[in-house]
């Protein structure tokens, strides 16, 4: 998995070197000094913690970026109060300027001080194993060794200014760290970055192996052995490591998860990364979609406990965001519906692309909280809705699937029964109009993704002319078909509701009408429905007798209750408010 995408990684490298990295390289928020020869304070920036006005800190990013320790157990500090890794460069937490309330000492003094440059200017006396001297040597080839002279206008420089920087500047006590860097060449800079980072590249010496000159050791990132994982190792060969890497790999792995950390921690927040022989590296905003069609390797990236995380992984195959064929029609008209496309009512038309698509999922059966949430933790979604947040939380592995690497599986089994469960709780909490949006919306979703046998658009409306067709001829008709039979329910029952004197209607009654499971208990609670509404029904509403005959007159032969079809009557225009030529019905608009 991870080779592949270095492979692409490291092609990318070679060409772009470290900008890959620093174009998108946000620095902690803090302040900031760049220092002279002569000592002077020649630029000071302050970064928040969102890294906005990029433009006014650039001079520090890339000295920032090489002067990181690789992670906090590698220090050159060993007490871990300074956190920068060369002569040229000094940080402290603000906190750790300023006299603690209990101890009544400040963290950062002169012995703090010189305990920093002293490990830096004896760098190899840190590295007194064998296989950490031989790193060390290797990589001094080629930065030689140390200018101590340098190193010691650093060091006097820090212990005369430090102490005083809260004072001589403003600095927002919510920021994180004062930075202190010394201007010099950046060539100097990467040599001092790589004096400490080879000799503590890999995640522990003392599995390092040497083969025709080169070193091989554990990689540092995506693999972590210490006495806390025993299980890691393999006891049963004379290697106990699980893999081992040459160090140019373990370096082009270490400069992949600094990329991949840049992206996680940027402004935009880039969590989604497309990889590919022909696209290269693609990463998306969290919330947009990839707007090209895609081969490759997908990354789901995350940030857990300061280090970036691959929390999903999966190789897509022709991704596409445009959509063929998708129309929204209406097959249930709705009273509020609207045409205008900055509203949140569903809006019939064709849709071309995904991510539009999503966005009306999102808004229609989720009040607009899938998009945002695909990865949110289940107790921090603020959905007041229980059902839409428990349907929300077992679906969204699925529409993410789809919508981001074109994987519809899980959503093709999942979908039917969550939609469906997903508008019965519309119906029930009175929002008669969103439901007839989401039984539309659903339809269509259906049809695109199991084809037009699952389309019920001519079901429920030959339904509705057929008991249309019934109710005015003078002979008796029974019903024909299931279909129609359990359509036939659901408008009977929307007109029993709409008999109740109340302001507003008892909607745990059509709960157990449209949760049914078995026609003869169906049936039992529609005529509960009836006996308890049926002193409001005029004499003369010869259409209701009618239609209830109908219904009782018919034996369906499945006895499992279609609520598709029950709530299509339900929701769909109702043939007892038809205004007929005698006036025995009056026409009504209805809506919740």
């Amino acid at each position: 998995m991870l080779d592949d995408c270095l492979d692409i990684f490291e092609r990318e490298y070679k060409i772009t070197g470290d900008s890959i990295i620093l174009d998108k390289y946000t620095p902690d928020s803090g302040l900031y000094l760049l220092v002279d020869s002569f000592g002077d304070v020649i630029k000071t920036a302050e970064i928040d913690n969102r890294g906005t006005n990029r433009h006014l800190y650039k001079d520090f990013i890339e000295i920032d970026y090489l002067s990181r320790l690789l992670e906090m157990n590698k220090p050159i500090d060993n007490k871990k109060t300074v956190k920068s890794n060369n002569y040229l460069s000094f940080w402290v937490k603000i906190t750790d300027l300023m006299e603690d309330t209990k101890t009544k000492k400040i963290k950062v003094d002169e012995e703090c001080i010189d305990r920093y440059f002293d490990t830096l200017a004896s760098i190899d006396k840190k590295y007194k194993d064998k296989n950490s001297t031989k790193l060390y040597q290797t990589i001094l080839k080629d930065v030689g060794d140390i200018d101590l002279k340098k190193l010691e206008n650093c060091r006097a420089w820090i212990k005369k200014n430090i102490f005083n920087i809260l004072n001589n500047y403003s600095v927002d006590k919510k920021y994180k760290y004062v930075k202190v860097f010394f201007k010099a060449d950046i060539e100097l800079y990467k040599s001092e970055a790589n004096r400490y980072i080879y000799p503590n590249l890999f995640n522990s010496n003392d599995y390092n192996e040497y083969e025709d000159g080169l070193i091989y050791g554990l990689p540092n990132n995506n693999m972590g052995m210490n006495s806390k994982k025993p299980y890691l190792k393999r006891i049963d060969r004379n290697i106990k490591v699980p893999f081992l890497v040459s160090l140019e790999r373990a370096m082009i792995m270490k400069k992949f998860f600094d990329y991949l950390s840049c992206l996680v921690d940027g402004e935009d927040k880039r969590l989604n990364l497309y990889i590919g022989d022909s696209n290269g590296l693609d990463p998306i905003a969290d919330s947009a979609l990839k707007d090209s069609n895609f081969n490759g390797i997908y990354l789901r990236l995350a940030k857990e406990k300061n280090e970036v995380e691959i929390v999903d992984y999966d190789v897509i195959s022709n991704y596409t965001p445009i959509l063929k064929d998708f129309f929204i029609k209406e097959i249930i008209s709705s009273a509020k519906t609207k045409i205008k496309e900055n509203d949140n009512s569903l809006v019939y038309k064709e849709v071309t692309k995904l991510d539009e698509l999503r966005t009306i999922i999102s808004n229609i059966f989720f009040n607009k909280f899938l998009a945002t949430n695909f990865f949110t933790p289940a107790k921090n979604i603020r959905l007041a809705d229980m059902v839409i947040k428990d349907e929300l939380i077992k679906t969204r592995a699925a529409y993410f699937n789809w919508f981001y690497k074109n994987d519809k599986n899980r959503i093709i089994n999942d979908f039917e029964d969550s939609s469906l469960r997903l508008i019965k709780n519309s119906v029930v909490n009175g929002y008669e109009s969103r439901a007839r949006e989401q039984f539309n919306l659903r339809n269509c979703i259906n049809v695109y993704l199991k084809g037009s046998v699952v389309d019920m658009s001519n079901v429920v409306l030959k339904s509705y002319e057929e008991l249309s067709r019934k109710l005015l001829c003078k002979e008796f008709i029974s019903c024909e078909t299931d279909a129609e039979y359990y359509f036939a329910i659901g408008q009977i029952s929307y007109y029993l509701l709409y008999q109740s004197n109340s302001s507003k209607r008892n909607m745990s009654e059509i709960d157990f009408i449209i949760n049914c499971k078995k026609n003869e208990t169906l049936i039992q609670r529609l005529e509960r429905l009836f006996k308890k509404y049926s002193h409001n029904i005029p004499a003369n509403a010869n259409k209701f007798r009618q239609l209830y005959s109908i219904i009782n007159a018919y034996t369906p032969i499945n006895e499992q209750v279609d609520d598709k079809m029950v709530l299509a009557g339900y929701l769909f225009s109702n043939v007892l408010f038809i205004k007929s030529s005698n006036n025995q019905n009056l026409e009504v608009s209805v809506d919740e």
